[in-house]
């Protein structure tokens, strides 16, 4: 392939990604906003313990949807972006495939709900999977009907269904609530949203076309490992929530772990757009040849996230009292120790999810199963560890030692692939100015919203403290002279370029 041509595919790459992460950043900035009203009006309404309940019903739910029934969506998304005139080929196998794993995971969960529940020793909560299992295989078909428009790049159409079951939710939920029909009307109202937005996913999918078929095993065995790799991932993610149950904490502890969660997240919905956006575009960029290019966006991704989410991590610390009392009420603020750690953790997570949508969309399936496993059974291990003796304070450490020791095994295999440098000198003007912007905080007499509110001046001074220091400054101009040589070199005739 040329070098024109490939040039020329880059530029349709780079508009895509930019377009697709605004569309989608937008979706993602709705979803939050629909989840936190979900969670504060749940935590609000029934208090740490019945919180608790429900957090734990969501986390075995999680658990299920995300881990065993995203492997087929995501072979969807990757082999409809190679081949879009497979894609309503694609799409058909997927589906089905998909509903038929989700029906029988929906029984199972139906069924074993009295076992959960025992082992667990809350025998309020079979009633309650059992009504959530019924939105196992709704949820699992919209995956797959949102996937298929990832693929084809329809970041509109994608944020439209993607955006839905959470909306959806949110409306059930405050409808139930207020007509006070409890934790079972929340629970319910799970299965219905999930309805309502397989529905309009559906919909949305009516004009994919493109029936070449597709050679299904291709299909099915890359769908099998990511279906592995996020197994471990999504358990990773919310085991630690049911071991602290199962070791021993009340479930006030589990409503607890779960609001600050909730609250420390909120960085992590920054980054989830372009994670969305990147997978089509990388395992694109890679099917050509431009591994240069990937690596570019490697680079910019990781030093942009860290420059958003450092001061973020270092200001949590100051107002984590006052973030859990506003939000959440006074019942929460002894858990406010947890705000920045965990915001370092979401730090760590998000760097390396970064790094493994470019590890999995490149085709590395069973390293990304590999790194999974190294951090679930770290992360379990240090469950077992810390809980016991510390309980929730153990669970937070647990979950930012894991978290830093995924960043640090994806980044390895990362660096030492696409050649890439750890750039020290703009990391320490970072945490820096981080430090420097906060530190008033500390010597501050206000709180509540005032204290919330007083780190918009400390965020705005941010950017100002970082082009007088030259660090932004210099990045720009690097990457403007980065790719202006990319683009003569891609501009250059064959002969030019030695071919």
């Amino acid at each position: 392939m040329s070098s024109n041509v490939i040039y020329r595919r880059l530029q349709i790459v780079n508009k895509s990604l930019i377009r697709g992460t605004c569309i989608l950043g937008s979706q993602q900035f709705v979803t939050f906003l629909a989840a936190m009203t979900i969670h504060v009006a749940i935590g609000r309404n029934f208090g740490p313990e019945t919180y608790g309940l429900f957090s734990l019903v969501s986390a075995i739910l999680s658990i299920i949807l995300l881990s065993f029934l995203m492997g087929i969506p995501h072979a969807v998304s990757k082999f409809t972006a190679e081949t879009q005139g497979c894609a309503a080929n694609i799409l058909s196998k997927g589906f089905w495939s998909q509903m038929t794993l989700a029906s029988g995971l929906g029984m199972v969960l139906f069924f074993l709900a009295p076992v959960i529940a025992f082992l667990l020793g809350d025998p309020r909560l079979a009633p309650l999977l059992r009504l959530a299992s019924f939105a196992i295989p709704l949820t699992a078909g919209a995956f797959v009907f949102t996937n298929s428009l990832n693929g084809m790049r329809a970041f509109g159409r994608q944020a439209v269904g993607l955006g839905s079951l959470t909306v959806f939710k949110m409306f059930a939920i405050l409808a139930f609530l207020i007509f006070g029909f409890g934790i079972d009307g929340v629970v319910l109202a799970l299965p219905i949203s999930a309805a309502a937005a397989f529905v309009l996913s559906g919909a949305l999918c009516r004009k994919v076309t493109g029936n070449r078929r597709i050679n299904v095993k291709k299909l099915f065995r890359f769908g099998a490992q990511i279906c592995f790799a996020e197994t471990l991932l999504t358990v990773w993610y919310y085991v630690g929530l049911v071991l602290l149950k199962y070791l021993g904490s009340d479930l006030a502890d589990v409503g607890l772990f779960t609001a600050v969660e909730a609250i420390t997240s909120a960085p992590e919905s920054l980054f989830l757009p372009l994670f969305v956006a990147l997978y089509p575009n990388v395992a694109y960029s890679l099917s050509i040849g431009a591994k240069q290019e990937v690596a570019s966006h490697i680079r910019n991704s990781v030093y942009y996230a860290f420059l958003i989410m450092c001061p973020l991590v270092i200001g949590s610390g100051f107002i984590g009292k006052e973030l859990m009392g506003v939000f959440y009420g006074e019942a929460y603020v002894r858990v406010s120790f947890a705000v920045a750690p965990l915001v370092a953790a979401v730090l760590f997570r998000s760097l390396f999810e970064l790094l493994d949508t470019y590890i999995r969309a490149s085709g590395k399936g069973a390293l990304s199963i590999r790194i999974a496993a190294a951090v679930l059974i770290t992360h379990t291990g240090l469950c077992f560890l810390l809980i016991p003796p510390f309980g929730l304070r153990g669970l937070v450490a647990a979950v930012v030692i894991s978290a830093m020791i995924a960043f640090l095994m994806a980044g390895a295999y990362v660096r030492k692939v696409f050649k890439l440098r750890v750039n020290w000198i703009s990391v320490s003007k970072i945490v820096v100015c981080s430090i420097i912007v906060f530190m008033p905080l500390y010597f501050s007499s206000l709180n509540g919203i005032w204290a919330i509110l007083s780190t918009v001046p400390c965020l705005l001074v941010y950017p100002v403290l970082l082009i007088l220091l030259g660090e932004l400054e210099r990045d720009d101009l690097n990457r403007i002279k980065g790719l202006a040589q990319q683009a003569r070199f891609f501009k250059r005739s064959p002969s030019e370029n030695g071919k």
